[in-house]
């Protein structure tokens, strides 16, 4: 298998796009091969030379389009296709809008057979590029970038068009001058202007202050701080859209009981706590809990609760309302499905990042106990492929 692979590199092909790959990149299926080729969309015909392989598929690269996608516009970012970390700013930003949502339907219909499927149009993102709070770059020889994810050859970076222009500040300040670490971390507010860099590189030639352990963002008039290792979602101004998609599908009451599992730094239980009369957050992270106890102060009906989900929410006694469930990429653990279904609340809202492990989730908790509500696509991530969704679920009477 191996040598029939590596026999095909080198060669240069003529080919129609057939799919688009989970990473996001346009598909070739050819000898019974698929080749992943970056700055393609379906149904283009293209010219790709074949330059290398991965475990499970080989790598293409784009010499020609002779036949381009109505869809199809020019890309801002002169490392567009090389750099990878952007997979679709050569598509049409509305489009974008609706592939996501075709793919969170997909995704969806596929986990559950025989349930009708509707999903709402994705909810466009306030800005398709510099809305990024977070950038993870790579050093090498104290140069910062990113590692292409099909050539894996190192891309130097200077500007990134999906960070913010906090970001983009320190990186140039620090391009050039991190010669003492392999990995380098940013994080700016959006909204606050403040900012971490880690890890902490002593005396910089540039005289840049790294090494601080939190730095804080303001959503809804609330500040949230957010310790380096605490997971916080990378565009604010959508978060305040998916925020607001959250509290309208929680049936706030006076004394309405909800519970925030996955609650990272307490950023939902925050912004609910003011509708409802007590708000549970579950998390385990050390970190996101030292920090959830910084940002719910004036909010006395909110109660921290540390531990792992799938441990912790059997021992509710309490009657619960409403449940959030934030998790991550992976989706929830089983033994946290198999409490959802022993708690049986009111209302599940389901927050996710994967429409894969979501339908999954969905699937244990359906047909026979929920009923859908809404599926909402929320765009948190403009010019890649990576959607995120909230989808409601109601207790069948």
């Amino acid at each position: 298998m191996a040598r029939v692979e590596n026999s095909l590199i080198g060669q240069t092909i003529e080919a129609n796009i057939s799919n688009i790959s989970e990473s996001g990149h346009g598909v070739i299926h050819y000898q019974g091969f698929d080749i992943a080729v970056a700055n393609t969309i379906k149904y283009e015909r293209v010219i790709v030379e074949i330059t290398g392989r991965r475990k499970f598929f080989l790598v293409g690269t784009l010499r020609k389009i002779l036949k381009p996608s109505a869809f199809r516009v020019q890309a801002a970012c002169h490392l567009f296709g090389v750099c990878t970390g952007c997979q679709w700013q050569h598509i049409k930003y509305s489009t974008q809008l609706v592939m996501k949502r075709d793919e969170v339907r997909s995704k969806l219909s596929k986990a559950l057979p025989g349930i009708s499927i509707q999903v709402e149009d994705t909810v466009p993102s306030p800005s398709v590029y510099g809305y990024r709070n977070h950038a993870r770059l790579t050093s090498r020889q104290g140069m910062l970038g990113f590692v292409s994810a099909l050539s894996h050859r190192f891309v130097p970076v200077s500007q990134c068009m999906l960070m913010n222009d906090g970001i983009n500040y320190w990186l140039t300040k620090l391009q050039g001058n991190c010669s003492q670490t392999s990995q380098v971390a940013i994080r700016s507010g959006q909204n606050s202007g403040d900012y971490l860099i880690q890890p902490t590189m002593e005396s910089p030639p540039v005289g840049v202050q790294t090494g601080q352990s939190t730095f804080v963002e303001t959503l809804r008039g609330s500040s949230f701080r957010i310790g380096s290792p605490s997971f916080f979602q990378v565009n604010s101004a959508q978060t305040v859209n998916l925020v607001n998609e959250v509290i309208s599908r929680v049936d706030s009451a006076p004394d309405a009981v909800v519970v925030d599992a996955y609650a990272g730094v307490g950023t939902l239980a925050v912004l609910i706590a003011p509708y409802v009369r007590k708000v549970l957050a579950v998390e385990e992270s050390f970190s996101a809990i030292e920090d959830t106890k910084i940002n719910i102060e004036g909010h006395p009906n909110i109660e921290i609760v540390q531990g792992k989900t799938e441990l912790v929410l059997k021992d509710f006694k309490e009657r619960i309302d409403a449940l959030i469930l934030d998790p991550p990429r992976s989706g929830c653990h089983r033994d946290a499905i198999d409490s959802v279904r022993a708690m049986a609340p009111q209302k599940v809202i389901y927050v996710s990042c994967d429409p894969s492990s979501l339908g999954r989730d969905l699937g244990f908790l359906m047909p026979d106990l929920y009923d859908i509500e809404k599926i909402q696509p929320v765009d948190m991530f403009p010019n890649t492929h990576h959607i995120e969704c909230v989808v409601s679920l109601r207790l069948k009477s």
